[in-house]
């Protein structure tokens, strides 16, 4: 819980994921990390808050792993009716 995030400077990161991939696909880039390599973006650090990190691995251990297993079924469900209505079942 206590990790750097880095921040993009892309506001459609969604976008920009999807033409890399186009390029791979197309053959504009021979693989994923070149794809990313040749991107321009910059990005921001951000630093873990200390007291916030704590509080977050508490809700992560004392939580969230216990109310996980309780609904994993459930989540399994809602996805595989996700896909058959994907599929057009």
């Amino acid at each position: 819980m206590s990790q750097t995030v880095n921040i993009v400077s892309v506001d459609e990161g969604t976008t920009l994921g999807a033409a890399m991939l186009g390029g791979l696909a197309a053959g504009v880039y021979p693989d994923l990390p070149t794809a990313i390599e040749q991107i321009r973006y910059t990005s921001t650090p951000i630093e873990p808050n200390p007291a916030d990190a704590e509080v977050y691995t508490r809700i992560f251990n004392d939580v969230y792993q216990q109310y996980y297993p309780s609904v994993r079924n459930l989540s399994q469900s809602i996805y595989a009716i996700q896909q058959g209505a994907h599929d057009g079942q």
